[in-house]
């Protein structure tokens, strides 16, 4: 199961921080014709960098059910849960619940 990493937790709000000051300090140099080019890498690196890094503290579907089935097994309630998710699958007409965040 994918947990939050507790050092992106922590360091959120740097994170963000960080992102903003290199994004606009890519704006910045974009916009200067001596390092127009530099200042696109920068930018784009920078976005990239701050989307995969919220990636990994935001929750997803498939985490949800997957911490949802732990813990149904863990405490006895497993056939209603499966009973659950094959509703579920068959009014959705899926084959797997993976699938549910892929947007398939």
């Amino acid at each position: 199961m994918r947990t939050p990493n507790p050092t992106i937790l922590r360091y959120r709000v740097h994170i963000n921080i960080a992102a903003m000051a290199l994004i606009a300090l890519g704006l910045l140099t974009a916009f200067d014709s001596r390092h127009q080019n530099a200042g696109a890498v920068l930018l784009f690196g920078a976005f990239l960098a701050w989307i995969h890094l919220r990636g990994r503290i935001r929750p997803q579907a498939s985490d949800y059910t997957e911490y949802l089935e732990a813990l149904a097994k863990e405490e006895g309630h497993g056939d209603w849960l499966r009973s659950a998710n094959q509703r579920f699958m068959t009014l959705w007409d899926i084959e797997d619940l993976k699938e549910v965040d892929q947007g398939v």
